[in-house]
């Protein structure tokens, strides 16, 4: 296994320092893994990924 907090700070950093991300078993970001920062991960099993919030979207000001 992986610790939880190591596989999450790794993952965030590679994410462009994005720790507003989660962790997931689910390809399609529908669930997120909900456990103890000091977790082992079981890595025999499945995979797990990374899924950050898309960016705000930047609202554009025009001026006449």
């Amino acid at each position: 296994g992986i610790h939880y907090r190591l596989a999450y700070t790794a993952c965030a950093i590679i994410a462009n320092n994005r720790f507003d991300g989660y962790l997931s078993i689910a390809r399609d970001s529908s669930s997120s893994i909900e456990t103890e920062w000091d977790a082992c991960l079981l890595t025999d099993s499945h995979g797990y990924y990374f899924y950050v919030p898309p960016p705000p979207s930047m609202l554009l000001s025009t001026f006449s």
